[in-house]
Formats: structure tokens, sequence, C-alpha cells
């Protein structure tokens, strides 16, 4: 529709002014949720990954267990199971001809004593540190090794708990330790997933990382990212969110809207429903569909206008006109105005415009007479109002398919107040 005439420019300007604003809408969103800024929203969900990783899962795995804590309370035992694996260690350090680590020796003594259950359990908190890199193991101690002692430890407090403290102590065992699984275990590995096992990841790859979660190919896991934004405050997650949109669609000629479809468009729908509420989503979802109408619109048919057709009611037959001196003549003295402010006039007006664009998508018989058909009916109805819109013939029939433009200079515009012509 934008080369048809009477709506074609008014059409095309309204799209490139609607294209202009885009920027600033996604701009503004940008800005509303924080700085844009890469560094900052790393830091940010870094800050906090780290901060629930090493002391509020802590907090949160004391409750998890306080039940079982409380049935075992003075109950003491042997960590029969532990010292297999202590033994196991000690034998391949032998074997590899090196002195057992030191860990060995500290166990060592555990092994010697009867256990309380709170210690057992303290115990296994510092081997899980050390697997997890929040405590430097030494030299030579191995991951493999600290988790056959943290089984071990596991296997004796299991033991314990089914001893001491009966099926009631059986059953709670059982509900923390799921508890603790799928509500600490599982997420403090998927947030090291993020910030690294030991929180050695910058905060740019911390972005980074998060922004691929959110995508819709490889690397997508949009569970991982739902519980990085679970355990980041709103100021956090909002910084990340403002800095993918601070990012997305821009390059170093500025803001680009084909840009800004494509890279949003790589965000899966969980992704997008993780990092902007409703609202927003809608408002972003919204810039990226109307920015493909418009860019469509802008793009379409023949800049320079050359090889255009327009379509006017000469006799009976069509006859070729160049839209821009149209629209030129129906804009001057409110003509323009007043026929797209009658119903009647502007209905008809915009039949002749579909019929139009018909015919110059596809020249044929059929659309030309349809285009005829439609350029009558709107020289009569615009006639009957009062308004003489059509410039002088060139020819009495146009010709069917391959119309050459020819510039028709428009006659003069008619008041639609007084029928007479305006100066």
């Amino acid at each position: 529709m934008k080369e048809a005439p009477i709506v074609g420019t008014p059409l095309v300007n309204a799209a490139r002014e609607a294209l202009g604003k885009l920027d600033s809408t996604v701009a503004g969103i940008a800005d509303d949720l924080g700085a844009g800024s890469v560094l900052t929203a790393g830091h940010a969900v870094k800050d906090d990954a780290v901060s629930w990783i090493n002391v509020l899962s802590k907090d949160e795995a004391s409750k998890i267990f306080a039940p079982v804590d409380e049935l075992m309370t003075g109950k003491t035992g042997k960590l029969n199971r532990t010292g297999v694996a202590v033994r196991s260690m000690a034998k391949l350090a032998e074997e590899s001809g090196l002195p057992p680590p030191a860990i060995v020796k500290k166990l060592d003594r555990a092994l010697a004593m009867n256990m309380s259950f709170a210690g057992m359990q303290n115990l296994r908190t510092q081997i899980g540190d050390m697997m997890s890199g929040n405590i430097i193991p030494e030299a030579g101690l191995s991951k493999r090794a600290l988790k056959a002692i943290y089984a071990g430890l596991t296997e004796d407090m299991k033991f314990m708990v089914g001893k001491e403290g009966g099926a009631a102590g059986k059953r709670a065992w059982t509900e923390a330790n799921e508890k603790f699984r799928t509500e600490i275990a599982a997420k403090r590995e998927a947030l090291g997933k993020i910030v690294g096992v030991d929180g050695s990841v910058t905060p740019e790859a911390v972005t980074q990382r998060l922004v691929t979660m959110a995508g819709a190919k490889r690397g997508a896991d949009v569970t991982a990212l739902g519980i990085a934004k679970e355990k980041a405050s709103p100021e956090a997650w909002a910084e990340l969110a403002s800095s993918v949109l601070a990012h997305i669609g821009r390059d170093k000629d500025g803001f680009s809207i084909a840009k800004f479809r494509t890279e949003w468009s790589k965000l899966s729908d969980n992704g997008k429903d993780a990092l902007y509420s409703t609202d927003h989503r809608r408002a972003l979802d919204d810039v990226a569909k109307i920015g493909a109408r418009f860019e469509n619109l802008t793009k379409m048919g023949n800049p320079s206008r050359s090889g255009v057709i327009g379509l006017t009611g000469v006799g009976g037959g069509l006859a070729v006109v160049d839209p821009v001196s149209l629209i030129s003549g129906l804009a001057a003295g409110r003509v323009l105005a007043s026929i797209l402010a009658r119903p009647a006039t502007a209905k008809v007006t915009a039949r002749w415009a579909n019929a139009y664009a018909d015919y110059a998508a596809a020249p044929g018989e059929a659309t030309f007479r349809a285009a005829n058909r439609a350029t009558l009916d709107m020289r009569s109805t615009l006639e009957s109002a009062g308004i003489r819109y059509y410039p002088a013939a060139v020819t009495a029939n146009a010709p069917r398919t391959n119309i050459a433009t020819e510039s028709i200079p428009a006659g003069p515009p008619v008041s639609d107040e007084t029928g007479e012509a305006d100066e």
C-alpha cells in the first residue's frame, strides 16, 4: 500500500516516524530496569549467588536437618564406613610413594572416637566445602577421594539414625535428605555453572552465561536461569534485564530494528518470561512485531518511484498517473482531508486503494477491470460530494501490463465548501 495514491505517502511517513520511536521505547524500558551495564549486572547477580552458596544455603540446610538433630541429641556413633574410605586414600598414597594427605591424620582422630551426630554433620559440611571449592583442598587431594569420604559420612549418619532414632528417625532422615538434594545441592550445582564452583567467573562472563541460558539454542537452561533469579535480589535481576536490552539491537551505527528483532527472537519464550515482567515482555514483543511491519513497509516498492503507476477515472477507462503529483494536488485546498473525513468518500477511497495495490502487484485482466471499476466508483462518489480530484487524461485506456509512469499535472483543486476552484 505504500505506493498507493492518497494513502501511500502518509503511511510511509508514519512508518518512518514509528521506527524512530521504537529505539526510545526499548531504551526507556532498559532505563526503568537499571543501568544497562553488563559489568554491573554480572556483579550484582554473582554477589547474590556466591552469598547464597557460601552462607545462606548452610543456614537453610541447618533448618532442613533440625528435626533429625533434635531426635539425635546426645546420641553418638562410630565412623565405620568413613574409615573404609580414609584407609583406601592412605593406601593409594602409599602405593604412589607419597605421604598420606593431612586430612587422613585429622580423620584418624575422628575414627578413633565415638562422635556425636552433630559432629558428623559438621565434618560432612567441611568435606562438602572442599568438594565445592569453598575451601581449597591440599595438593594431591582429589575430588574423587573427597566424594568417597562424603559418601562414607552420609552412610554412617544414616546408620546411626536408623539404630538410635528408630522409625521416626529414619523417616525424618529420608525427608531431610530429599529436601536437601532438591533445595540445596541441586541449586548449588546450578549456580556453580554460572559463577563457578569457587566463584571465579568474571562478572561479564556471568551475564553472558545467563543470557545464553535464556536463549533458545545450545546452552539454554531455563531451570538454572530460574534458580539464579530465585537467589538474586529483585534489584540485581532488574540490572540483568536492563543490560540485555541495552545491548541487543545495537551496533556501531546505533539502534537497528532488524538486529533487535533477530536478537530478541534468539531468546526463548521461557527466557523472556524469566527476564521480564508481563507488561515489559508484552511491550518488547510489540516492538519486534511492529518493527517488522514498518521495516517491511519502508523497504517495499521503489524508493525513486520510477515505474510506479497510479489510476484515475477518465472517460470510462484508466489513465496513467504519477502518485506524487496526484497526492500533491489532493493535499492542496484541504481536498485530501475532506476525502478522508467523510465516511462515504473515505470508504470508496479505501476500496480504490486496495484495487490499485492488487493491480500494481499482479497486472492482469481481472485486476485491471477491478481497478477500473473501483476508479469509476471513486470518481462518481467524489463528484457527488462536490470534490473533483482527477487530472486530465493521457490515454483512454491504460495498458494491462508493464505500465510505464507518465506524470500528469493535477488540475486546480476544488474547495469542498464552495465548489469553486481554489487559487
